[in-house]
């Protein structure tokens, strides 16, 4: 069983899952609902632009753009911007009340952990390799046509605007 919280939903996180966050929470060792639901809207706009930009979403070119870091004591963990690094603008601040609105899904034994991890995890930006460097330029430059767009033609989170970088 997989713990949902209805606002990371809501926020851009579908099913079924691509790739990218079955990766995603492979490498941090965590469950989705340990992530604050703007988690998902960064993460969710990332894999729409990279797929616009015809770049596959890998973790290391998410992770030169975006870290996770423990919100608090309890567990939660949040995507955010690297400092000097932002690739979107136009988030929301924060969600209300999120913590208590949540669902179960059955997937099949072992695609998920079972439990609650305490996410001792520190993972760096990577090092930059000529294909990462590449990526991560193309990503860059593909703002430069365009100041904001929805990041998801449809379905969940189609109401989130981001503006990219233009420099």
């Amino acid at each position: 069983m997989l713990m949902v919280h209805l606002d990371s939903i809501k926020s851009g996180l579908q099913f079924p899952l691509h790739q990218f966050y079955l990766d995603f929470f492979h490498r941090y060792q965590v469950v989705p609902a340990q992530f604050m639901p703007n988690s998902f809207r960064f993460i969710s706009a990332f894999i729409a632009w990279c797929s616009d930009m015809g770049v596959d979403p890998s973790l290391d070119l998410f992770l030169h753009f975006f870290k996770v870091s423990r919100q608090n004591s309890d567990g939660f963990l949040r995507v955010s911007a690297r400092p000097g690094r932002r690739l979107f603008h136009g988030a929301p601040t924060s969600f209300h009340d999120w913590k208590h609105q949540f669902f179960f899904l059955r997937f099949p034994e072992g695609r998920f952990l079972e439990r609650w991890n305490g996410y001792s995890l520190k993972i760096g930006p990577p090092s930059l390799t000529d294909g990462l460097e590449e990526a991560i330029n193309k990503l860059k430059k593909g703002g430069s046509d365009c100041e904001s767009r929805p990041v998801n033609g449809s379905g969940p989170g189609r109401d989130v605007v981001f503006q990219t970088r233009t420099r």
